[in-house]
């Protein structure tokens, strides 16, 4: 554990000896003595450097996520294009198939006509 430095509050000159018999540890003020500031700073060095791991990691994976949605829309505008191509391909050939097969006498079922 800490060594702690204990630092009584200032008595008065003429009644000195009557203020440290009844001072009681609880009124004593405690402070940090160097070894626990050097241990402070050691932990904020390693918070620090945590810190600084955890930005780069962050700035890797973001990079990382921006190519994949550039890799993803290139992908989704090319897929567009193939369905608006086979979309009209679609129609170009209902239009030929409108054309070439005239249309008939509804029939019932297997071709046959109704009764």
């Amino acid at each position: 554990m800490a060594q702690l430095l204990q630092i009584n509050p200032p008595a008065k000159p003429n009644m000195a000896n009557e203020y440290v018999a009844s001072m009681s540890a609880a009124t004593n003020r405690k402070l940090p003595v160097s070894a626990d500031a050097l241990a402070v700073k050691k932990l904020e060095a390693e918070l620090n450097e945590h810190r600084y791991y955890l930005e780069r990691k962050v700035e890797q994976r973001t990079e990382q996520l921006m190519k994949r949605i550039s890799l993803l829309e290139s992908c989704n505008a090319t897929l567009c294009g193939k369905l608006a191509q086979a979309n009209s391909d679609i129609a170009a050939l209902n239009k030929l198939l409108a054309v070439a097969v005239p249309e008939a006498e509804p029939t019932g079922c297997h071709g046959q006509l109704p009764a």
